[in-house]
């Protein structure tokens, strides 16, 4: 699997996890995105992604804005410097949450055991979000007008697509495309998927608890939210307003969602915990096994991987 493919596997199976849609932030999630899709897609190759997870999360960053040279360069850095310091400490906490979630399946699962593993990956995305943009910021030179208007249009442009590729089909056809993903997460995850588990799936999809109008929109907000704060930094000196407004950026992207939006993805998130649920209740014994397994293995690649990072950083 070459490297865009890898990517591409990952925020795919990962969105379909959680059938809401990618509950990120947005265009940019970015490094933390790909850390945690890596690991929840059960990408056949984690070791592989991790290790390459500068290289694919610069690629996938650059493809969203076709960034200018200087803040390509900024960008690089900034990655290296976060997988580095990810592969000691952190990348400990979060082979530690999968293996806690891996014993939590050695009995029976409840609603609370899954809030609390989606937070603590949540918590780590975000811990990892915030790390990079505290080793991006002070790199990232300032924007001028030009340059502003190339990553303006690029942004629509990647917008146009993501509405065309959520909403181009009408809603028995998105019902389907979701049921699909869906269920090749379950395969993933599972081994298998029973007719009951297919059942399960297909009830949650018809249920219209998933609008993928919510995703596009909330995307389009986030996206906006990023151009204006690089639009505040337009001759400053050095950045800083830019980067002040960038900061606010990264740590409250909620900011400005709507009292309706939050309530619809409230209850797209309930309704996908309710899924899941329902679907390891329905496991037999062997699927049981085999993704906590697959739980397991994740997390000692992800140990194996991060050896190999810290090697080559001994190294030089």
């Amino acid at each position: 699997m070459d490297r865009r493919r890898t990517l591409a596997a990952s925020r795919t199976k990962a969105e379909a996890a959680h059938p809401a849609g990618a509950n990120c932030r947005s265009a940019c999630g970015w490094l933390a995105l790909l850390l945690a899709g890596l690991v929840l897609a059960a990408c056949s190759s984690v070791s592989m992604g991790y290790r390459g997870a500068p290289t694919l999360a610069g690629w996938w960053i650059d493809r969203q804005l076709d960034l200018p040279a200087a803040h390509r360069e900024a960008l690089d850095r900034a990655l290296d410097e976060t997988h580095r310091w990810h592969a000691g400490a952190p990348r400990q906490a979060l082979a530690a949450i999968l293996r806690d979630a891996a014993q939590r399946l050695e009995r029976p699962v409840n609603e609370a055991d899954l809030r609390e593993v989606i937070a603590a990956l949540e918590a780590h995305a975000d811990e990892v979000s915030t790390h990079f943009a505290n080793a991006l910021l002070p790199r990232l030179p300032a924007l001028d007008a030009q340059e502003l208007a190339r990553i303006d249009a690029r942004l629509a442009e990647r917008q146009r697509d993501y509405a065309e590729k959520r909403l181009g089909k009408d809603e028995k056809a998105q019902q389907q495309r979701r049921r699909e993903r869906t269920e090749e997460a379950a395969e993933d995850w599972f081994g298998t998927v029973s007719a009951v588990q297919r059942a399960l799936v297909a009830r949650s999809i018809e249920s219209g608890a998933f609008d993928d109008r919510v995703w596009v929109a909330e995307r389009a907000r986030r996206q906006q939210a990023l151009v204006d704060a690089l639009r505040g930094g337009l001759n400053k000196v050095g950045g800083t307003q830019q980067a002040g407004a960038l900061q606010r950026w990264f740590s409250d992207w909620r900011r400005d969602r709507s009292a309706a939006v939050s309530a619809a993805i409230a209850a797209q998130r309930q309704a996908s915990i309710v899924l899941w649920l329902d679907m390891i209740e329905a496991a037999t014994p062997a699927q049981r096994q085999h993704l906590r397994e697959r739980l397991l293995g994740w997390a000692d690649d992800l140990d194996r991987a991060a050896r190999a990072v810290l090697l080559a950083e001994a190294k030089g």
